[in-house]
């Protein structure tokens, strides 16, 4: 029987039209907006990462070249155009007498010679650049009326804030009032809230041992601590602030940002002593690797270096885009810091008896290397960092030191993780682990003489 027969003389064959490329990009921006949606609603009002920033950093510099490609699919709303967060209902709304901007990225040497030129061509002149730390804490805007503070609030989306002026009032290195005279009507002056990462260390301790959750960064630590309902609760964590800008500030009597800096200094605020004034981008570029050696020497984390032109008349020539100056840019170093799976907790047996163990993580780049294990000291610090077998976990690596584990992403837990247990033998040789002496917090396998792992681990240390 012939298929007109069965089907009928009108069949009509529906042929899939084919997908055109603006219709794949099209796909592909609102996927890409939807995961930086959601990844900045969880990173501004929960303090959560559910992905690391070299991720995130990716999806908004895919976006942004789809947008380039097809204009039409970059809508006002779109977030390549808008600043992170939002204010919550948690604290009252404040509208900022100027508009708190975000900074574009850089990932090279390369492209940051690239913005330079760009500088260099856009002024038709070679200009001074002030370098500094970028801070990886919260942005914060302190609004000072006649020398006195008035509020202090959140950047939300560079328009509207949080009110945590109760907050910020705990906190010993901001002054409610300014030192020295000469203060205008009124200054906003823009900085970073920070927790300092041995105090950060400390503070999980205290939260595991108090049974409460843990924080995966320094910045969420101080984002959770600064934004808390009960500012005594604020009080009670050692938060740090520096400046790292102004905002409103009408006929700003000095000229360049390093000497507002400098005054700034002189009215008794926290300024960083990090900085430093160049004159040339090599010379920026010089600074950009200098502290990327020494990253791990500073008090508080950072992610990369702000490269400012420093003259401000030449700031306002410039300008800015929707979301941030053209006359400041970020590079970024490579990430210390990223997500990824635990696949497993191990134990490994040392020369001395020790029994350690250590995660055993999806394979992941961080720190310029890929990682696939990370050091969890104890049975008693996987506890207090409350990870799970399974859980996507934040680790660390800092310089060649081996990579630590932060802590859990909590939202991303989906039920079938599942806790370690400390095995009772010793996973080499079977002897029973016990503690070497009372109070000793680790646990060792007795059998020094004929356990495979401390031989091995002798010979080793030997050799």
């Amino acid at each position: 029987m012939s298929e007109d027969a069965l089907f009928g003389d009108d069949l009509e064959i529906a042929v899939e039209a084919p997908v055109s490329d603006f219709e794949k990009a099209q796909h592909e921006a609102e996927e890409l907006t939807s995961k930086i949606l959601d990844a900045r609603d969880a990173y501004y009002e929960r303090d959560e990462s559910l992905i690391a920033d070299l991720e995130y950093d990716a999806l908004i510099q895919r976006l942004e070249e789809l947008e380039r490609l097809y204009p039409e699919l970059q809508g006002q709303d779109s977030p390549t155009l808008s600043v992170g967060g939002k204010a919550t209902e948690l604290f009252a709304p404040v509208t900022h007498a100027a508009r708190m901007m975000s900074l574009d990225n850089v990932f090279s040497e390369e492209q940051f010679m690239d913005w330079a030129a760009r500088i260099k061509k856009d002024t038709g002149r070679e200009v001074n650049y002030l370098c500094e730390l970028k801070i990886d804490g919260l942005a914060i805007n302190l609004r000072y009326e006649n020398g006195k503070l008035v509020s202090a609030a959140t950047r939300g989306d560079g328009v509207v804030g949080e009110d945590v002026t109760a907050n910020v009032l705990t906190i010993k290195s901001i002054p409610i009032t300014l030192s020295g005279t000469g203060h205008p009507a009124l200054v906003e002056v823009r900085g970073e809230i920070f927790f300092p990462v041995e105090a950060f260390r400390k503070l999980n301790v205290e939260l595991a041992q108090a049974g409460e959750k843990v924080f995966a960064n320094p910045r969420n630590a101080a984002s959770g601590s600064l934004r808390q309902k009960d500012p005594e609760k604020t009080a009670t964590r050692p938060l740090s602030m520096l400046v790292h800008g102004i905002g409103a500030w009408e006929d700003a009597p000095v000229p360049t940002q390093s000497e507002v800096y400098e005054l700034l200094k002189s009215w008794g605020l926290p300024t960083s002593t990090h900085y430093r004034v160049v004159s040339s981008a090599a010379d920026a570029a010089a600074f950009i690797r200098e502290m990327g050696a020494a990253r791990d020497s500073v008090e508080h984390e950072i992610d990369g270096i702000v490269i400012k032109v420093d003259d401000m008349a030449t700031q306002r020539e410039l300008g800015a885009t929707s979301r941030a100056p053209r006359w400041a840019i970020a590079y970024k170093y490579p990430p210390e810091q990223v997500n990824t799976k635990l696949v497993d907790i191990r134990v490994s047996v040392g020369r001395t008896g020790r029994a350690t163990p250590y995660a055993v993580v999806e394979p992941v780049k961080v720190a310029g290397s890929t990682v696939e294990f990370a050091t969890l000291h104890n049975q008693d610090v996987v506890k207090a960092k409350g990870v799970l077998i399974g859980d996507t976990i934040v680790i660390r690596k800092a310089g060649d030191v081996i990579p630590e584990v932060l802590g859990p992403v909590l939202e991303l837990r989906d039920g079938t993780e599942r806790a370690f247990v400390m095995p009772e033998g010793c996973p080499e040789c079977g002897a029973k682990l016990a503690p070497a002496s009372e109070g000793d917090i680790d646990l060792r396998c007795p059998n020094q003489k004929s356990c495979p792992a401390q031989v091995r681990g002798r010979v080793e240390h030997i050799g």
